[in-house]
């Protein structure tokens, strides 16, 4: 049986003003059921609160398939876009097992065979390791700001003016792959987790937007 990944939104909605969930493509493929199980289990929720410059993004590994997020990168360097648009991070709110931090040298997207150019300049990891990362059932919930005058966040992201990359690793085989977000909502659907793990993930991300809107609305 198969459910569509709004289900769990259906859940949040009383927490999420306007959150969209997107899905990634591979761009690499060291091997194929690795991009396949990545492509089905990484996704990002994306809450604009209504509120231009502002925006909190939850990454989420629904698995069940093995594997671990490391790093996320995001390019706003598109040479089209004027005044360039200035994404910084506000905070990170790190789900139990996960430890992320803003690199304090961005890190190069190197790799794959995205559909645009992608060059980051804005990353954050968990050291490189698969220690810490975002494993199935894990969440990460970044706060960012950005030109609250110029851009909104959905639209830089349906356009591809905005790009986000993904590297996972850890996959049964021992490899990693790379992603890229999709530039449309996702609205394809994912295998049924049991009805407690369905229930525990979202409560994990009830936890989650809470702190969030915590931190945002005091």
């Amino acid at each position: 049986m198969k459910i569509y990944i709004i289900a769990v939104l259906t859940v949040l909605a009383p927490l999420m003003a306007q959150a969209e969930p997107f899905g990634f493509y591979a761009i690499t493929d060291n091997a194929p059921y690795n991009a396949s199980a990545g492509e089905n289990q990484l996704f990002m929720l994306v809450d604009e609160g209504g509120t231009l410059g502002q925006v909190s993004v939850l990454f989420t590994n629904t698995g069940p398939t093995a594997s671990t997020l490391k790093s996320i990168y995001f390019d706003t360097l598109d040479p089209y876009v004027s005044p360039a648009i200035d994404l910084q991070i506000e905070s990170i709110v790190n789900g139990t097992g996960v430890n992320f931090t803003e690199d304090k040298k961005v890190k190069n997207f190197n790799g794959g065979n995205p559909i645009r150019a992608f060059s980051s300049n804005l990353s954050l990891g968990n050291d490189g390791s698969n220690a810490n990362g975002i494993d199935p059932n894990e969440y990460l919930i970044l706060n960012l700001t950005y030109n609250q005058s110029a851009y909104d966040f959905m639209d830089m992201l349906q356009s591809g003016d905005l790009q986000v990359g993904l590297h996972a690793g850890a996959f049964p085989n021992g490899g990693s792959e790379k992603f890229v977000n999709s530039t449309e909502p996702y609205d394809s659907v994912i295998p049924e987790p049991s009805t407690a793990l369905l229930l525990g993930f979202s409560g994990l991300l009830v936890k989650g937007f809470r702190s969030l809107r915590q931190r945002f609305d005091p």
